[in-house]
């Protein structure tokens, strides 16, 4: 972390014009931080010294309290691959208008149109449907320990599935890179007991998990991008290893693609690395901005789920699985989709675009930073949602290692997350971890105006940082 007395006094600057320019939004938190244990009431989305507070989102754009217009780079944690549409948003307000249909606890004709959209796109029979990515990769966990009678998960080091127990070992590690803790109180040591992780790309340490405990691990919960590890892309030569190794031992592989379906093609991602989930998750870019994300698999792999069992796993429950708006906005955006297939490349090249681009500003202010989101083979795209990373210590970084992305000795996290958000806003542009997201929204202008301003920044900042080496 940078510590020098110039850059305090840079904070501070900077944060005093924030106060000043978002003061509404600072009226509104301070008024209402009492209601929260963490001052908002999600603590994912909060940064110091507080968020700015939205009116209202279109097109690429939010407009904050204030008035202010922020081009939006992080749209509504990925969902928004349209950005937000005016279009869906007179749609479903006619929908409203015409059907007063809020949750009627009923059945609709979207879950089957959705369901068949589904099936068209993906290589699953099977669907359920939910109203969140932790929801779903829970009610996925424990299909797959239900269907092959074992305790053990395994997951990725520094993956991501929600907040659902078998989720929670190693996504962090506050305590150093090399302990994968349970990180969250409230759970038993069963869970702890029960998780297992493995480095991204490792192939070897893949092998020597399974040969340990192959007989035991009933799910892999797999992810293709590393999301919380800062969208690190996985090997075509891992995730192939992985399907051979479940298909070898009797293990459930379950693909995480809540981030990642919907957002390179029209379904699947795994299906660009020549693999077959026996379970995928899917949400966000799918979701048309709206709580819906859905469990797909063979039909074979649902018998704990059905009827005539017993004992069943009822993870179709939930007042609010299949609320038939949200399956509107789900058919809207995949028919949206089907229409521009282009949409996919578009949003690829122009993040491709961006991320030179920084890279090159970087590189010329002989700032040291680690730009994330490309993929290690040449026939998986580049991801179209990337961070950066502020390395303060080039002879320990590893760019290599996803779990750089959350160690504190190598790479400045504050700086990262939450200054650059501060100084970004200010500038117009609301940005994830130094980036963001590309969207269909966000036009070349948008974009060229952005790495202008970027080089501001950079240049800005350049005096604070001592290392005279780029890592890419």
């Amino acid at each position: 972390m940078i510590t020098s007395s110039k850059f305090t006094q840079y904070k501070d600057r900077l944060f005093s014009e924030y106060r000043s320019t978002f003061n509404i939004s600072m009226e509104v938190f301070e008024k209402n931080k009492e209601y929260f244990p963490n001052r908002v009431s999600h603590a994912g989305r909060f940064y110091e010294p507080f968020p700015v507070y939205i009116s209202k989102g279109q097109g690429s754009t939010l407009t904050t309290i204030e008035g202010k217009k922020l081009v939006d780079f992080w749209q509504g944690h990925f969902t928004n691959i349209f950005g937000y549409d005016q279009d869906a948003a007179t749609q479903m307000s006619d929908l409203i208008k015409e059907t007063n249909l809020n949750q009627t606890g009923q059945f609709h004709v979207y879950e089957g149109e959705l369901a068949n959209k589904l099936r068209q796109n993906t290589n699953h029979d099977n669907f359920v449907f939910t109203t969140s990515g932790s929801l779903a990769t829970l009610y996925a966990t424990f299909l797959g320990l239900s269907y092959t009678k074992r305790e053990k998960v395994l997951k990725l080091d520094g993956g991501w599935h929600g907040v659902q127990p078998y989720g929670l070992k190693g996504v962090r590690y506050p305590n150093g890179i090399d302990k994968a803790e349970t990180e969250y109180s409230g759970l038993n040591e069963y869970f702890d007991n029960s998780v297992l992780t493995t480095p991204l790309n490792d192939c070897q340490k893949l092998e020597d998990v399974f040969k340990k405990h192959g007989e035991t691990i009933g799910v892999f919960l797999l992810e293709l991008v590393l999301g919380n590890s800062g969208m690190i892309v996985s090997s075509k030569e891992f995730v192939k290893l992985a399907r051979t190794l479940c298909d070898k031992y009797g293990c459930i592989l379950i693909v995480d693609e809540l981030v990642t379906g919907f957002r390179v093609k029209n379904g699947l991602m795994s299906d660009l690395y020549g693999i077959n989930a026996d379970i995928s998750t899917l949400g966000k870019s799918m979701s048309g901005g709206f709580p819906l994300a859905c469990i797909a698999g063979r039909s074979e792999l649902f018998d704990a789920v059905r009827l005539q069992n017993k004992f069943r796993l009822g993870i179709d429950a939930g007042t609010f699985s299949s609320h038939p708006l949200s399956l509107f906005a789900s058919l809207n955006v995949i028919k949206k989709m089907e229409n521009d297939l282009d949409m996919f490349d578009r949003t690829v090249q122009n993040m491709n675009y961006l991320r030179s681009n920084l890279e090159t500003i970087f590189k010329k202010h002989n700032i040291a930073a680690h730009i994330t989101g490309n993929s290690i083979d040449s026939d998986i795209p580049n991801f179209p949602i990337g961070t950066v990373r502020y390395i303060t210590n080039i002879k320990n970084y590893d760019y290599k290692n996803p779990l750089s992305h959350w160690d504190s000795e190598s790479t400045d996290i504050q700086f990262r997350n939450n200054i650059t958000k501060i100084a970004f806003i200010l500038r117009g542009y609301f940005t994830w971890q130094g980036l963001g997201v590309m969207t269909n929204s966000i036009t070349k202008a948008e974009i060229d105006a952005f790495i202008n301003i970027y080089e501001g920044f950079v240049n800005e900042i350049a005096p604070f940082f001592q290392n005279r080496l780029v890592v890419m």
